[in-house]
C-alpha cells in the first residue's frame, strides 16, 4: 500500500498577517505592501510542505478569512451575511446570502492561486498545490437561501459554477480538494445525501485532479457508502475526531484511495507517531488501495507552532520512522 503526505485545508494565520490585511481592505495599505507580508507567510505553508515531503499542498488559505469565505472569490450572486459559528467550533464565519442565481466570477480566485504558484515555485516546493472549495452540500448548509426553490436546485447550480471554475484553473492549480463537513453532521436529510453522486456530477467530469474531504465526528455513519459513491481521487475522512468509530470504518476502506485525517487540529494534544503508524497498518489490513496521510481539517483552531509540530509528525510515519 502506498503511503505519501498533504498538507489540507488552511492554515493558522498570524495575526501580523491579519493586521496587514485588515489594512489592505480599508484601504489604509497599498497591495504591494500586503503581498509582500501575505507572500512571507505563504512561504511558510510552502516550506512545511517541502520539510516534510508532502506529495500534496494548498496554500494555507491565508488570503480568505476561511473556507467560506474563498466562495466569494469565485462567484456572484451571494452576499455576505452575519457572523456564524461554523460548527461546534470556536471561531466564526460570513453567512452566504443567496440573493439570485449564483455564476461564475473567478478573476480573483484565479489571481490568488497564480500568486501562490509563483510563492510555491520560489519556495523550491515541489508539492502538488491544490486549490480548495466548499462542496455543493455544506455550502447549502451554511448559506442563507433567498433565491432558489429547493435544496437540489441550489446545489446542481453551485457544482456546474465551481466545475467552471475547476476548469479555468487548468495550469495554475494541480488538484482540487472539495470540502463537504456537513455530509455526516445531525439532522441532515438522508435524502439529500443519496442524490450527492447525481449533483457532484459536473465537478466530477472535469479532468482536474479531485480529493473529496470530510470532517468532524461521522454522526450518521451509514453515509459513508453515499460518500464514497461520489466519483473522486481521493476521499478524505476525519480518523482522528472518530476514533472510538475507526473498527466500522475499516471495513468500508477496501480499494479506497484514501486522505487519512490523523492529526486532530481541533486540539493541541499531540499524536503519538505509534498511534498513526497503528491507523496505517490497519489501513493496509483493510485493503486501502493508497493512503495519503494529512491533518484532519482546517487548522484556524489550534496555534500556530502547534500545527508545525503536528505536521512534522507525518515525516515520522511510516517507512520514514
Amino acid at each position: 500500500m502506498r503511503v505519501a503526505r498533504s498538507i489540507i485545508g488552511s492554515y493558522p494565520k498570524n495575526p501580523k498577517l491579519a493586521k496587514i490585511q485588515s489594512k489592505y481592505l480599508l484601504g489604509k495599505v497599498d497591495k504591494e505592501r500586503y503581498e509582500k507580508e501575505l507572500k512571507t507567510w505563504t512561504s511558510k505553508v510552502f516550506s512545511l510542505a517541502k520539510e516534510i515531503n508532502a506529495e500534496y499542498t494548498t496554500d494555507g488559505l491565508l488570503r480568505w478569512d476561511d473556507v467560506v469565505d474563498v466562495t466569494f472569490s469565485f462567484l456572484r450572486g451571494a452576499s455576505k451575511g452575519p457572523l456564524i459559528r461554523f460548527y461546534d467550533n470556536n471561531f466564526y464565519y460570513r453567512k452566504p446570502i443567496i440573493e439570485s442565481k449564483i455564476s461564475k466570477d473567478d478573476e480573483k480566485l484565479l489571481e490568488a492561486m497564480s500568486f501562490s504558484r509563483q510563492v510555491k515555485h520560489e519556495t523550491g516546493c515541489s508539492s502538488k498545490l491544490k486549490a480548495t472549495f466548499l462542496g455543493p452540500f455544506s455550502y447549502y448548509k451554511l448559506s442563507e437561501d433567498k433565491h432558489y426553490k429547493s435544496p437540489e436546485s441550489l446545489m446542481e447550480n453551485y457544482a456546474n459554477v465551481v466545475a467552471e471554475v475547476i476548469d479555468d484553473l487548468k495550469g495554475v492549480a494541480d488538484a482540487v480538494e472539495i470540502h463537504e463537513p456537513s455530509i455526516f453532521e445531525k439532522k441532515i436529510k438522508g435524502e439529500l445525501v443519496t442524490k450527492l453522486p447525481e449533483i457532484y456530477s459536473p465537478i466530477s467530469s472535469t479532468k482536474m485532479e479531485k480529493h473529496l474531504i470530510s470532517y468532524f465526528e461521522m454522526n450518521h455513519l451509514e453515509r459513508i457508502t453515499d460518500f464514497l459513491s461520489i466519483k473522486a481521487d481521493y476521499h478524505g475522512i476525519d480518523l482522528s475526531e472518530n476514533l472510538t468509530k475507526v473498527a466500522k470504518i475499516y471495513p468500508h476502506l477496501n480499494g479506497v484511495r484514501l486522505i487519512a485525517g490523523v492529526l486532530n487540529t481541533r486540539n493541541t494534544k499531540m499524536e503519538k507517531v505509534s498511534s498513526i503508524n497503528k491507523v496505517v497498518n490497519n489501513l493496509a489490513k483493510h485493503g486501502a488501495k493508497e493512503v495519503i496521510l494529512s491533518n484532519s481539517s482546517l487548522m484556524d483552531f489550534i496555534p500556530e507552532i502547534i500545527a508545525i509540530k503536528k505536521i512534522k509528525l507525518l515525516d515520522k510515519v511510516g517507512d520514514k520512522n
